[in-house]
């Protein structure tokens, strides 16, 4: 009996013993299994199942730097086969093998680090910065044990995926998979999201060709997402004018958004309906306060909003929409550069809900049946750029440029010394003046404005001559001299210019009746001449032999006036085809007449005459050695102030609307404007063309040094645009 009961309680103890060990087993093993360790308390973890195809955690997850530093050092001696579960807001990580770990093995991990170990036991340790338990083929990393408000039901994940993001913050975790595709190209699918209306657009397609060639963090929206996650953009005009989607960029340090529209849409007029806007809504232009287009871009002190092709372009910054228009108006755009595109929209999906490129991050995201699916670039092969400001869109060019935006069509314009130093006139009856490319100051003139502006070096102003009023306006702005009444009943039918006589200010100009009116320093009429013919071209002014002189010109004479005398000072015959011109204080006649081109000079002697096929002339702005083009049969003719003739090149385009030229450093440069194609074509001394870059301009260029760079300005639209080219 004694015997049975002592098997008995035998059998009982040694099963009680059994379970006790197995619950330490298995207590043990729980205590460093992955769903106690991590929970609500990290937010965020990432699993790492492929540890070579993540070798930038950087690029998709952000954790502590400590664990950053530890995971880097330490990874590339990770068993093959090993998964990473690390948090991405506490200072612990767990590493799980396939292969049981010894306090032996565990310190060869540890010393491919800059850790140190303090001390150690069977199953854990301590280093520098970290403590360590270890179990079987799992081994827990940590700064401090503490409590784990565990999530149930998150460890069901794709094996074969590279990575899983796991997020804690909703409320059932949410599970985000990587996989890594091609090259450095990271596929993300989320499994579980709410629930997405919204389309997959070509956002290339749409944008590219509105875009300019230099911009910062391309970010694109699709409409519908959008307005599931941005409320005020789901109830404002931005939304309903909207069309598939919008673009924002920075350029030149200012944020820009593009956004097509609906058939039938007009933006600017729905802007207007909204608010009072400042100014005028003039064209395809509008300035609007007081309107929400999103929380993300509310523009608290207004936008401007710019029509450009089927798309709108919206900044706080006037400037900034001119600029991106014209830039598409001479086609500097990103459609236009294949290598532009592959890096904003190379090696990603085509049709896209979202899409971000910028020099660093590039990634999209679409949504598939209620999933969405990311593709992140990793290591990207960037496209060199011209400086180290982090451009997308950036390629080296020779060529580069700034444009200046005026109302109405440009009738004239004067270029100075300097970087966008431009005067402008235009059939608005607006006279603009730029000054380092951004408008100094406009002003409306009154009566039809004759088509040149004088400008006069001795007084640093310039002469701006209507149907009823002649004005010198400072380059600041100030009206220095101004008719004082209205001249409609002896209106000017030239531009007129100003001088200095006796020491006085005068403002000179031609009416219709063959009189020449000189106003004095108020403004009222000096005295005039009669008996002149009437005056077909812009009146000219030098001063010569302590004498101020004014050449008076029509088809059949020019007339030299002395205006200290009041008195016309001799009678030159020419031609209806010659040109005169102020030459370091002398005036020449170009005088064409058949066959012949004769070079006058103020005294009417003839200084020299050479025989030519009667052809198109045009006045060459630019240094005095060379006075004037001669075209002929797609023949130029470069002459100088002498009549010889040194520049001979010849050109294959058709239509010539002007010619230009430039000498610096011995290298003559001229500059041509194809009337048919509005492109300027620049050729050397010996007629070579010197640019394979399209330079887009129409009805007159004017060519400027500046260093070693070569200035072109000219007429894009209703811009000035100024061209800026290395040599």
């Amino acid at each position: 009996m004694f015997a049975r009961y002592f098997f008995l309680i035998l059998g009982v103890i040694s099963l009680g013993w059994i379970g006790y060990v197995s619950l330490d087993l298995i207590d043990k093993n729980e205590t460093l299994s992955a769903e106690q360790l991590f929970g609500k308390e990290d937010q965020k973890i990432i699993i790492i199942q492929r540890v070579d195809e993540v070798s930038n955690l950087d690029s998709i997850f952000k954790i502590p730097l400590s664990i950053k530093n530890f995971y880097q050092t330490i990874s590339t001696n990770l068993p093959t086969g090993s998964t990473l579960y690390i948090s991405q807001n506490r200072s612990h990580f767990l590493i799980d093998a396939q292969q049981f770990w010894t306090i032996q093995n565990v310190k060869k991990l540890i010393q491919a680090s800059e850790e140190k170990i303090i001390s150690s036991q069977n199953s854990s340790g301590k280093t520098s910065h970290f403590s360590f338990e270890f179990h079987k083929g799992k081994i827990h990393f940590f700064k401090e044990k503490s409590a784990t408000n565990s999530v149930k039901n998150w460890g069901d994940f794709d094996k074969k995926s590279s990575a899983v993001i796991i997020d804690f913050s909703a409320a059932s975790p949410k599970q985000t998979e990587l996989y890594l595709t091609k090259g450095n190209q990271f596929a993300y699918k989320t499994k579980t999201i709410t629930h997405f209306k919204c389309n997959q657009i070509n956002d290339k397609e749409l944008f590219s060709s509105i875009l300019p060639l230099s911009f910062k963090n391309y970010h694109f929206y699709e409409k519908e997402y959008f307005k599931t996650i941005d409320k005020t953009f789901a109830n404002s005009i931005f939304s309903k004018w909207m069309d598939k989607g919008f673009v924002s960029i920075s350029y030149k340090g200012n944020l820009v958004l593009v956004s097509d529209y609906k058939i039938g849409q007009n933006p600017i007029e729905n802007l207007e309906e909204l608010t009072n806007f400042e100014g005028n809504t003039i064209n395809d232009e509008g300035f609007f306060k007081g309107i929400k287009l999103s929380s993300t871009f509310p523009f608290k002190n207004g936008f401007y909003v710019f029509n450009l092709n089927d798309a709108v372009v919206i900044s706080a910054t006037k400037t900034i929409c001119e600029d991106i228009v014209a830039l598409n108006k001479i086609g500097k755009t990103l459609a236009t550069e294949q290598e532009l595109l592959q890096t904003v929209y190379g090696d990603m999906p085509r049709d896209v809900t979202e899409r971000f490129s910028n020099s660093k991050v590039k990634y999209t995201k679409s949504i598939y049946n209620n999933q969405l699916f990311e593709t992140h670039l990793l290591h990207r092969n960037l496209v060199a750029t011209s400086d180290t400001s982090d451009l997308t869109g950036i390629k080296p060019s020779t060529i580069k440029s700034i444009s200046m935006a005026v109302q109405g069509e440009i009738v004239d314009f004067k270029v100075l010394e300097g970087k966008g130093n431009v005067a402008v006139i235009t059939n608005h009856n607006q006279f603009y003046y730029f000054s380092g490319g951004n408008l100094s100051w406009k002003k409306v003139i009154s009566g039809k404005i004759m088509k040149e502006i004088v400008y006069s070096k001795e007084n640093d102003a310039f002469v701006i001559t209507s149907d009823k009023a002649i004005q010198l306006i400072a380059k600041n702005g100030t009206e220095l001299l101004k008719s004082q009444d209205d001249l409609s009943e002896k209106a000017a039918t030239q531009a007129g210019t100003v001088v200095t006589s006796k020491g006085q200010l005068h403002l000179i100009y031609p009416t219709q009746n063959g009189q020449l009116i000189v106003l004095n320093a108020k403004g009222k009429q000096a005295f005039k001449l009669k008996g002149l013919t009437d005056c077909t071209k812009p009146l000219l002014a030098w001063r010569s032999s302590n004498k101020q002189l004014v050449a008076v010109q029509n088809g059949q004479q020019l007339k030299i006036i002395d205006i200290d005398r009041k008195q016309a000072l001799r009678t030159i015959p020419v031609s209806s085809k010659a040109i005169a011109k102020i030459i370091d204080n002398e005036l020449l006649i170009f005088n064409s007449d058949g066959n012949n081109l004769t070079l006058i000079n103020q005294k009417g002697g003839v200084v020299s005459k050479n025989s030519m096929i009667n052809g198109s002339i045009f006045v060459s702005e630019g240094p005095s050695d060379l006075s004037l083009s001669v075209l002929q049969n797609h023949t130029i003719q470069g002459i100088t102030k002498d009549g010889a003739n040194p520049y001979q090149l010849k050109s294959n385009i058709s239509s010539i609307d002007w010619v230009s030229y430039s000498k610096q450093n011995g290298k003559t440069i001229f500059a041509v404007v194809d009337g048919l194609d509005n492109n300027i074509v620049l050729y050397n001394g010996k007629g070579e063309i010197i640019s394979k870059e399209q330079i887009e301009g129409s009805k007159k260029c004017v060519l400027k040094q500046e260093g070693n760079q070569l200035i072109v300005s000219t007429i894009v639209d209703n811009f000035i645009v100024q061209y800026r080219i290395n040599q």
